[in-house]
């Protein structure tokens, strides 16, 4: 023993107990599936870097939409309309009727048994005119058997079964005749895999039996929101049912129940085809992307396919996924996967795929442990990088090839991580001998050197291998005024802190660091959707610049935007502000789309000189945040006098609204359309008269990048008809715009209130204003017409030009003047 110790002893194992203690920490963690979301976060990146293929041609989607929402009201809808839409579908053709909707409930139960007490009353067996009344009010009501002939009369429908993954209780078991519908042939798992092979257990809501019985097929499908991960098979009470997705592929296919087969240790064969799934028969659910604005998979509306409208070529051999649209979008998932199975081109890890991060990250950590401290540098470096080459391609060269996921990032990480930190360790060992005294002078020169070129990293290197002198203090508190200054509190707050550190004998700059702390603190718990807010304080600290502008307080923020008090450093003149920031709302192509179109729009309203139009100095772009630098307008907005109590007098409104209508003629002249004239957007000052109208370009990049992101932007309460339909805007949506205003002036009121955004579109779009004179004896008729003008629906009702609508205002204006 004594001499093993020894031998130990010499061979200096305690060195590497770090190492070793850290290499089986995370090989226990890569044996969990620790990290696994950012794991298949890398995976959906790197797929995202190759072309993928489009989804497949027979796939398309009739939606429940809001079209037919408001045609049939809301769910769930009268099952004889089902039926005729399976009716429509078998003569168009349609291989595969695939349908989400839950049946699981009858309909009109107590209506029919009501009716059947009824008729078996005497009175009514008498009386055949009221018998026969009462058989046709139960045939109308009987849309359950309407549905499931339909059904049995198509033979190739597809119903969904609802259930949640997790542990099922025993009191509830499968119906015989479910069981015999849903039921696959059961795997036998081996001896090496069969410990591996665990489908999820999950609970069913069936369909009605009289559904299911005619359809050709149920699928199991989550009631929770489509995740990144798509059950293709589940375990029900110790029974193997096939998912919506994959029983659906299999129609499609040809194929019956009896050719879908599990594998142990995951893998599905579906007729000829195999599939590649994880151990619990799971793939991720990779979406297509949208192509401007609209779907990969062919949509069509539910109305459209129900009354004929959808040429009969479009759904002749497809399959066909009827379910509603929007909300967790389990409709488009569904789609999704079941042209991910007929593509074969899903992506999965197989059981094995964890054991071998697990070995990896053991190889990594010994690696670095035994192979690194006792090799040379240059080729330990090689060594690296060839074992970091061989990890990468086998990372992405399988799921780009096959769809096969090996999830090899932790060993990665490990390797690169662990590789730098071993190698500067040694770089620092080697090099510690050396005396600072020798550099100081030539790092705090190239440390200046660094600042001047905006590699502030760089410089606080350079600068942390300098004597402490006060030269160096100075240098150090003005790059941490610079990082002030631009809001890089972080930095700033890291040159602080070396500073108190290092050399406090030059001047503490504890109080200055406190400060900087808390202020970081609150920017990051300040949420930052709504433009970005900067934070501003008075207690000593920098003030933040964007471009060349020094901004001194908040004045106000709107749905995305905040405005700024600025000061030009240059000429010393006061502008306004208004910073947007895109990144918070859009995301990589549309982000630089929607910027360039705002430095555009911008630069097209600078061009606007109009004494009712606020002044656009000048745009620009500073970390990310846009900003717009303006005319400063002491003003306040409109919508302080558009509420009840508040209102100005009809003399006084006449006159701002000629104002504001003469100031859109003049930018509808010269191409420019505002998009959201409200009285948010227009500046007053009531004791001048003043007034000036803001978000000259601004309106116009978030409304036109609306249709893209499929988000409403701006004020649909203020929005015309033709705007809120997403149709082309010219300058008559602005004098609606303006009209709408007119009358919130008037009456301290909106025109169209709803509680929700799609109540409040349909009534912008189909009802009628309210009469804007109603308890107000004061407006006089000739004004509410101008005002009901103003309102029209259709553009070419309403007043044509901002011009005609100003000389209409002052000829209102003249005959009141005249009555009173």
């Amino acid at each position: 023993m004594g001499s093993l110790a020894n031998i130990l002893k010499g061979m200096r194992l305690w060195r590497w107990l770090p190492g070793i203690g850290i290499a089986l920490l995370l090989t226990a963690a890569a044996a969990l599936q620790f990290g696994h979301g950012a794991e298949a976060l890398v995976a959906r990146a790197g797929l995202s870097l190759v072309p993928q293929r489009p989804p497949n041609p027979d796939v398309v989607v009739v939606a429940m939409d809001v079209t037919a929402l408001q045609t049939h009201g809301p769910r769930p809808w009268r099952r004889d309309l089902f039926a005729q839409l399976t009716a429509q579908l078998s003569a168009d053709r349609a291989r595969v009727i695939a349908y989400l909707p839950e049946f699981s409930a009858p309909q009109n139960a107590e209506a029919l048994q009501y009716l059947h007490d009824l008729a078996s009353l005497e009175v009514f067996k008498r009386d055949r005119k009221a018998a026969h009344k009462i058989a046709e009010a139960r045939a109308a009501l009987s849309t359950d058997q309407a549905f499931a002939d339909s059904i049995a009369n198509a033979g190739n429908v597809i119903l969904a079964a609802y259930g949640v993954v997790g542990p099922v209780s025993a009191a509830a078991p499968v119906p015989t005749w479910l069981n015999r519908k849903m039921q696959v042939p059961q795997p036998q798992p081996s001896m090496t895999t069969g410990w591996l092979f665990r489908p999820e257990s999950a609970s069913l809501d069936p369909p009605l039996e009289t559904f299911g019985q005619a359809a050709s097929g149920i699928g199991w499908l989550s009631d929770s929101p489509p995740a990144d991960l798509y059950n293709l098979m589940v375990n029900v009470h110790g029974q193997l049912f096939p998912g919506f997705a994959l029983l659906v592929a299999a129609r499609d296919l040809g194929l019956g129940n009896d050719d879908i087969v599990a594998h142990a240790g995951g893998g599905i064969s579906l007729g000829d085809e195999y599939l590649f799934t994880d151990a619990q028969l799971r793939a991720q659910l990779r979406r297509y992307a949208r192509g401007a604005g609209r779907s990969a998979i062919p949509v069509y509306g539910f109305d459209a396919v129900l009354n004929g409208q959808v040429p009969a070529e479009n759904l002749a051999g497809k399959t066909v996924i009827v379910g509603p649209s929007g909300g967790d979008a389990q409709t488009l998932a569904a789609a999704t996967a079941v042209s991910r199975i007929l593509n074969n081109d899903l992506v999965a890890a197989p059981w094995w795929a964890w054991a071998l991060r697990a070995l990896m990250t053991l190889l990594v950590g010994v690696y670095l442990t035994v192979m690194v401290s006792r090799m040379r540098r240059w080729p330990v470096l090689v060594a690296s990088v060839l074992f970091l080459i061989v990890l990468v391609n086998a990372e992405f060269i399988p799921l780009l090839a096959r769809g096969v996921w090996l999830p090899l990032i932790l060993p990665i990480l490990f390797l690169v991580v662990g590789y730098a930190l071993v190698a500067t360790l040694q770089w620092l060992h080697e090099w510690h001998g050396v005396p600072n005294a020798e550099f100081s002078e030539t790092n705090r020169e190239l440390a200046l050197a660094c600042q001047a070129l905006g590699r502030y990293h760089d410089a606080l290197t350079y600068f942390g291998k300098c004597l402490p002198s006060a030269a160096l203090h100075e240098n150090l508190l003005h790059l941490g005024h610079e990082h002030e200054r631009h809001r890089r509190y972080p930095e700033a707050i890291e040159v602080y802190s070396d500073m108190e550190r290092r050399m406090p004998e030059f001047g503490s700059v504890a109080e200055r660091l406190r400060k900087l702390q808390a202020l970081d603190r609150q920017a990051t718990l300040t949420p930052v959707r709504t433009g970005g807010p900067i934070l501003l304080t008075d207690d000593g600290l920098q003030k933040p610049v964007l471009g060349r502008y020094q901004l001194l307080r908040e004045l106000g923020r709107g749905a995305m935007s905040v405005v700024y008090l600025g000061s030009d450093q240059k000429i010393n003149r006061t502008v306004a502000i208004k910073t947007l920031n895109f990144a918070s709302e859009f995301s990589g192509g549309m982000q630089q789309e929607v910027t360039r179109r705002f430095f555009r729009e911008a630069e097209t309203a600078g061009q606007l000189n109009h004494a009712n139009i606020v002044t656009i100095y000048d745009v620009g772009e500073d970390q990310g945040l846009a900003y717009i630098a303006m005319d400063y307008v002491a003003g306040i907005p409109l919508q302080d006098y558009a509420v009840p109590g508040s209102l100005l007098p009809i003399e006084e409104v006449l006159a701002i609204v000629i104002k504001i209508a003469e100031a859109l003629d003049y930018a509808h002249a010269r191409g420019v359309v505002h998009r959201d004239i409200k009285p948010a957007n227009i500046l007053y000052e009531r004791d001048t008269g003043r007034l000036k109208i803001t978000d000259f370009g601004v309106a116009g990049v978030l409304n036109a990048s609306k249709t893209r992101t499929g988000t409403i932007l701006g004020s649909p309460s203020y929005m015309s008809p033709e705007q809120v339909g997403g149709g082309k805007v010219d300058g008559r949506s602005d004098l609606y715009s303006l009209g709408v205003t007119l009358y919130q002036l008037l009456r301290g009121e909106l025109p169209f209130e709803a509680s929700t955004l799609t109540g409040l579109m349909f009534k912008v779009a189909n009802s009628a204003p309210p009469d804007v004179s109603f308890l107000r004896p004061d407006i006089s008729p000739v004004l509410k017409a101008l005002v009901d003008r103003a309102l029209q629906k259709k553009p070419d009702a309403r007043f044509q030009t901002g011009a005609e609508l100003a000389n209409a205002v002052r000829q209102c204006r003249g005959r009141a003047r005249r009555a009173g």
